[in-house]
């Protein structure tokens, strides 16, 4: 693979996470809206269900981001502890 390929995908793979923080910052503000300042704590605490992970951290792999995704959608829906 030659250096400008190299360049674009390192670009595309930081767009990626970039898009996912986004989006996993504000989802979890929206569904921890009754809890003022608790989304910024969640985002950086580890969580047994990201494997001792942060979700911050976890959203670096496509996989992590589904799981956040997930637990996000069972916090919504209250079906998670």
């Amino acid at each position: 693979m030659n250096r400008s390929l190299n360049v674009e995908a390192s670009t595309q793979d930081e767009a990626d996470w970039e898009m996912r923080i986004d989006w996993v910052a504000a989802q979890s503000k929206r569904v921890f809206a009754g809890k003022p300042g608790y989304s910024g704590e969640w985002l950086c605490t580890p969580n047994p269900s990201l494997d001792g992970r942060t979700p911050l951290q976890a959203v670096a792999t496509g996989d992590g981001f589904h799981a956040v995704q997930d637990i996000l959608g069972r916090i919504e829906r209250g079906m998670y502890a």
